[in-house]
Formats: structure tokens, sequence, C-alpha cells
């Protein structure tokens, strides 16, 4: 199940990244999610399409982490015979590719193509000044899994032993929409192994994490949650760890998410009826420095929101 990429925002969602987004800054937040939401992709009214391709800006780590993770489901994909080489050969073949795509400007043309930098955005650099940068730490990181356990437990697997599918896992249960991003699933030992490269800030959060992912395997694969076995590998850290079954009652966890969900959607709400008149709720701005959106958010400028009439604006 895939998640639509322009989603209801009034309905409920959770996720580690939304709840990472609304922490940054709650503004962010509701321009990410409301007038900047993919909906306006191909409208020529300036400012929601400035929003829309200022969305898809990352920051120099997430850029060089998202390359990461494409690069090992690729490489182990069962689809593809990357694994006849070596997967740092895999990574810089797909550096190449991506640098290039930045220094054609293929973002101009659609964001999506290829993420910008906020580094080169703001700064006014050229990719070429940070090829080097760049390159470095997709290399280091590249090692570093090459020499992790849970790359050579992967080594060992039959590609056929991997699943096809590695898009995010979304699925609704109580009128939440959850959104989860394995890396790789697959069969071995008698159980679903999944490899996860969420970045937590703490332990319950990683623990809350692996107990979504098995509530998902339960509820949609028939798999008994002793059964779903859970890798989490930080990619910048390079640590790794099994995520244990969740000692937290799934209940009590349920409402604190539901809580959590009800407050965002909320909020949006209430921003988006107070923007109008130029009323910002919550802005976080001493973030405003590693924002996306501080070029164009009115929080900033004290100006109203701009309605955009001629699209379905709901």
């Amino acid at each position: 199940m895939n998640e639509f990429e322009a989603p209801d925002w009034r309905a409920l969602h959770s996720s580690l990244s939304r709840r990472k987004r609304f922490n940054f800054c709650p503004v962010g937040y509701y321009l990410y999610h409301v007038p900047g939401r993919d909906g306006y992709g191909n409208h020529p009214d300036e400012w929601h399409y400035r929003l829309y391709c200022a969305k898809h800006i990352v920051s120099a780590d997430a850029w060089v982490k998202n390359l990461f993770i494409e690069s090992v489901k690729s490489y182990f994909s069962p689809a593809k015979e990357n694994r006849r080489g070596k997967f740092s050969a895999c990574l810089r073949r797909a550096f190449e590719h991506n640098i290039s795509l930045l220094e054609n400007g293929s973002f101009h043309q659609d964001p999506k193509i290829v993420s910008q930098i906020i580094e080169l955005e703001f700064e006014a650099d050229a990719p070429t000044d940070w090829y080097d940068k760049l390159l470095w730490k997709i290399s280091e990181m590249g090692q570093c899994f090459e020499a992790s356990r849970v790359f050579s437990e992967l080594s060992q697997v039959k590609p056929l032993e991997f699943y096809c599918n590695n898009e995010p896992w979304a699925w609704q249960l109580g009128g939440i929409n959850f959104l989860q991003n394995p890396v790789l699933v697959w069969r071995s030992g008698g159980k679903l192994n999944i490899l996860d490269m969420s970045n937590y800030e703490y332990e319950q959060q990683r623990s809350r994490g692996g107990l979504l992912y098995r509530v998902y395997c339960h509820r949609f694969m028939q798999i008994a949650p002793e059964l779903v076995r859970i890798v989490n590998y930080d990619c910048r850290s390079a640590g790794e760890c099994e995520i244990a079954q969740s000692q937290e009652n799934f209940t009590e966890v349920f409402v604190q998410l539901n809580t959590e969900a009800e407050m965002w959607r909320d909020y949006l709400l209430k921003q988006k009826r107070d923007g109008v008149n130029g009323i910002w709720h919550y802005a976080r701005k001493d973030h405003c420095q590693y924002c996306r959106f501080k070029e164009l958010c009115p929080a900033l400028s004290g100006t109203a929101e701009v309605e955009n009439d001629s699209i379905l604006s709901d």
C-alpha cells in the first residue's frame, strides 16, 4: 500500500518524519503539508509552486543519506544484478548520476527528479564546489556499512529471499494513517527480517518504531510478532542493533499516537483559518537558518497567506 503523494491533510497521520517536521517548526509543517503540498506541482501560481519546489530541498546530510538508502535497496534488489559487483561501485555510480543531475539543474524542471541541497541553494555554491565533500561523506558511509555485521548477513541472503516491493508501508488503523519505511525485507531463519534505517532520537522512539512494524506484519501479513526480526542501522553513526519486542501496551501507545495526530491535524486547521489574516502560530524562528522555507515563509515577513482559488484548495 502506497501513500498518495498529496494525502488529505485534514485526516489523522502518524509517522516519524511528520513528528520531526512538526517539532522542527509547526509553521514549516503547515507550509509543507497544506499550501506546499504536491497538488500545486504543475500550477503556475508562483508562491505555491515555489513552496512545492522548496519542500523537496534537503540538507547535504539528508541528500547523502537518501542516496545511500536507495543504493542499498538497488544493490540487494532481486530484480537486478548489482550484487555481481562491489557495493562501493554501485554507490559510486548512483552518486555520479545524481551529482550530474544536480549540476544540470534538473530540479528546475521537476524537484522530484533529484533533490536540491539547502547549502547549495542558500550559500550560492555550485555543485562542483561540494563534489569532494559529498563524495567523501558517501564513501565513508559505504565503507562503514561494508564492515558492518548487517552487511555481512545481507550478503549471505539469497536474492530470491528478498521481497521485491521496497515501497513505504502506508496503512490505516483506528482512523490513523501510519507510514513506515523499511529499507529491505527478507525471509531467513524462519523469520521475517526487516532492515530499518530510521534515525531515532531516543530509545523509546526506536522501540515504538519496532512495535508499529510488528503490528503491521501481524495485521496485514498474518505474521506473529515474535517471528518478526527488525535490525536498525544508523548510516550516519554506523550504529546497528536489533529492535526487541516492546514491553509497552499497544492500546496505550495507540491512544498517545492518536492524541498526537489530532494535535497536528488541529494545528493545521487553526493555521489554515488564521493564515489568511497574517496570524502565524508557534513559528520556531531560531530554526530559520536551517529551514527550506526561509525565503518564502510568511511568518518571517508578517504577511498573510495567499489564497489560491484557481484549483481545489481543499
